[in-house]
């Protein structure tokens, strides 16, 4: 895995996703492999399912991926709180917060930062 920075950080909150994981993290690679920019996935997870052992198997492959799994009484601020987790340790110069339960393609995901990758935008905000 990477050590250093790299161009996008997704954070991906979790909470019970075990049978999204791994069809996001391939939507994904799919969706970025045309890309230049190097990136990397965090998943911030507060699961009492099978979520962190879904995510701790991806992240034996190619994808540079990290994995924080908040345990309960560990897991303040909620779905906030696991949005913040995952900033801190980002290490991109662009952020994407992404729903791990595919509400939120992953395949737009390089036309939604295109406008801060040019300079056009400082701050880009998708909708369903």
């Amino acid at each position: 895995m990477r050590s250093g920075p790299c161009t996008l950080s997704i954070v991906v909150p979790t909470r019970n996703e075990e049978a999204n994981v791994a069809a996001l993290v391939s939507r994904l690679n799919a969706a970025l492999q045309p890309c230049s920019f190097e990136w990397e996935l965090i998943f911030v997870d507060d699961s009492d399912d099978g979520t962190a052992e879904a995510v701790r198997q991806i992240g034996q492959g190619s994808v540079a991926l990290r994995l924080v799994h908040r345990p309960p009484g560990a897991r303040r601020g909620g779905l906030g709180g696991a949005v913040n987790a995952g900033l801190k340790l980002a290490r991109g110069e662009v952020v994407a917060v992404m729903d791990a339960d595919l509400q939120h393609p992953p395949e737009v995901l390089a036309a939604i930062i295109a406008p801060i990758l040019s300079g056009e935008a400082d701050l880009v905000a998708g909708n369903r």
